[in-house]
């Protein structure tokens, strides 16, 4: 009876983590939003067709809390351009820095893409925090 127990509450400790078939979202898409917000288990887990998503800014700059598709992913070459902005290459020539503004966070539906790698065709959010 022990074994079976522990059995029993294992698998569903680890189904609930994993999400296993949905129901750690139906579970929380019964539960109210303030609710989900406030432990942001809805981060982790879509509530409905949505999650939520906390965009940090820059030191001291602060951040944004926002709801968006639950199939919708980051813009990778948004990371890859802030990475690069952060390392900055060797510059003596004593010019200005020419460099615009790039957004703290992006985010869209994955793939559909034209020859360049850009996605025009789709709706699309970028988060700026000033």
């Amino acid at each position: 009876p022990r074994r079976v127990f522990l059995s029993v509450l294992t698998s569903t400790f680890i189904a609930f983590a994993a999400n296993f078939f949905g129901v750690t979202s139906n579970l929380l898409s019964t539960l109210p939003e303030s609710f989900a917000e406030k432990t942001g288990l809805d981060q982790f887990y879509p509530r409905g067709d949505y999650k939520r998503v906390t965009v940090r800014g820059d030191v001291g700059q602060g951040k944004c809390s926002f709801v968006i598709p639950k199939d919708w992913v980051a813009d990778t070459s948004l990371a890859l351009a802030q990475a690069q902005r952060r390392a900055k290459v060797l510059d003596y020539s004593m010019k200005p820095d020419q460099m615009g503004v790039l957004p703290d966070a992006a985010y869209g539906p994955p793939g559909k893409t034209d020859r360049q790698g850009l996605s025009n065709r789709e709706t699309n959010v970028s988060v700026i925090i000033n």
